[in-house]
């Protein structure tokens, strides 16, 4: 096999139709794919297709957000680029295509051939071998059309890869859509810039009302302080003595209650004997219960030794009849004698031992009688001098009640006024914080005055706390008095019109 060979097969037949219309359709069909792809795949094309047509309108673009990089890249593919993924493809099959045909009619004419011969007449015969040579001779080309699409999918394939549309468009894709990224970004900037400006732009109108309308509420501030301080001082001396009155009355409460527990005390006391003799009562019970455990055990052996003996004699009256007759009544005389002598001693324990039971079990509950009478005592002197302290301590009670009682309008005086100092003191600014936080422990602490009253004892202290968390509030009105000079004075500059430019130079010249 030679080039020559080679090349005389894969050159079409013009005397043959087929091959002539399969050549022409598989040279056609390459050719169209690669002029077309050199065509359109461009910068233009891709661009054109990002657009959908249409330029000048932005609303049907492609979006960065409508997919992936490999989404986008195959949105802007060309039908050229398409077509030139499924070229090679195609060409196969119409190869095959053509070659089937080829064969398929070559089997037909064999077979009617075949059909047609004379078997009989050696001329037909021999006519029906040649025609046949013949086509066997001509079946080789009909794979032409199969090696014509074969090499058309190799040329094609290798023309994909020196072209390499495909890499191009994804560059252009990533170049795109980081444009659009870029772009972005910039406006982004902008719009958080614009942002920034007007958020600046309104915080310097809010101060420039909040400097022009702080003035007056601080002169306001002034004087409700120092009324609020006036007020405060009185209600400190008020509750000063207040504080008295409720000292002298837990000195009272004191007393009581040490008198309760003296005679809690002497009621446990009590308590305690009542138990030890009702122990005492018990152990001689259980003392007495052994004795009669003992008794009956012994009862028991005797019974036992009775029935041993007894049994013994029956025995022997088996034995013997005649003789058995006179052993057995004075055997059983004499077992009867000792297990009556037995039983009687037995019967005499148990009632020695119950009567000391019952000795003792008297002796006991007398016992419990005298130490339940005198509990009885104890605790009656012990409710009554309970009753005493619980009358007194109703009584300092009321009177703490009274005292509280009349405390109370003037503290109410107190928080009204604080209240509405306070609902002032919530429009200034934030130079008033240390005057609000001194009034707040103020206000707080007086509300709170229930909650201090039940720790009685510690209301000294708290006082002596409150009055000295209350020392630096001239401090912060000579503060506050500072801040409004200060204040006045800028809005005089802010009032004062700006001089002429005009004046201005004459003054300098």
């Amino acid at each position: 096999m030679n080039p020559s060979e080679i090349l005389s097969f894969l050159t079409p037949q013009f005397g043959d139709s087929l091959q002539l219309a399969f050549f022409a359709i598989i040279l056609f069909m390459t050719g169209f794919t690669v002029v077309s792809a050199h065509r359109t795949a461009r910068p233009a094309s891709w661009e054109h297709k990002w657009n959908r047509g249409t330029p000048d309108d932005t609303t049907d673009d492609l979006d960065i957000e409508h997919g992936s990089v490999t989404d986008l890249w195959h949105a802007v593919a060309t039908a050229p680029e398409k077509l030139a993924e499924i070229m090679p493809g195609m060409l196969l099959v119409v190869g095959l295509l053509g070659t089937f045909l080829g064969l398929g009619l070559a089997l037909n004419h064999a077979s009617s051939i075949l059909g047609q011969a004379d078997l009989a007449s050696a001329g037909a015969a021999a006519d029906s071998m040649q025609n046949l040579l013949g086509l066997l001779q001509g079946l080789g080309t009909k794979f032409k059309t199969s090696t014509w699409g074969i090499l058309g999918f190799v040329l094609l394939k290798i023309w994909s890869e020196v072209t390499r549309f495909e890499e191009k468009r994804l560059a252009w894709v990533i170049g795109k859509v980081k444009a659009e990224l870029e772009n972005r970004k910039r406006a982004q900037a902008a719009a958080e810039k614009a942002r920034e400006d007007a958020l600046f732009a309104n915080i310097g109108r809010a101060a420039a009302g909040i400097v022009d309308g702080i003035g007056p509420h601080f002169v306001a501030l002034i004087k409700s302080n120092e009324t609020m301080q006036l007020q405060t001082l009185q209600h400190l001396h008020a509750l000063d003595g207040s504080t008295q009155g409720l000292r002298n009355a837990l000195d009272t409460v004191a007393s009581e209650t040490a008198a309760t527990r003296s005679a809690m005390v002497e009621f446990t006391e009590g308590t305690q004997h009542v138990v030890a003799g009702m122990e005492q009562a018990a152990q001689r019970m259980a003392d007495g219960a052994g004795k009669v455990g003992s008794g009956a055990e012994q009862l028991v052996g005797a019974i036992r030794t009775f029935e041993s003996q007894f049994t013994e004699v029956l025995d022997n009256v088996r034995g013997d009849l005649g003789k058995a007759i006179q052993d057995m009544s004075a055997q059983a005389s004499e077992t009867l004698e000792r297990g009556s002598t037995q039983l009687g001693s037995a019967t005499r324990e148990i009632s020695t031992a119950l009567g000391e039971l019952s000795a003792d079990t008297r002796e006991t509950m007398n016992e419990v009688k005298s130490s339940i009478g005198k509990s009885l005592q104890i605790q009656e002197k012990a409710s009554i001098a309970f009753t005493t302290s619980s009358r007194a301590l109703n009584e300092n009670i009321a009177e703490t009640t009274g005292i509280v009682n009349a405390m109370t309008s003037s503290i109410t005086e107190g928080l009204e006024s604080i209240g509405s100092a306070t609902s002032q003191i919530k429009k200034v600014a934030e130079a008033s914080k240390k005057s609000s936080e001194g009034l707040e422990r103020v206000v707080a602490e007086l509300q709170g005055l229930p909650s201090v009253l039940a720790p009685l004892q510690s209301l000294l202290d708290e006082q002596k706390m409150l009055v000295y968390s209350l020392q630096p509030l001239p401090e912060i009105v000579q503060v506050q008095r500072a801040t409004v000079a200060l204040l006045q004075a800028m809005q005089a500059e802010q009032q004062t019109p700006p001089a002429p430019t005009g004046t201005s130079a004459s003054a300098i010249a």
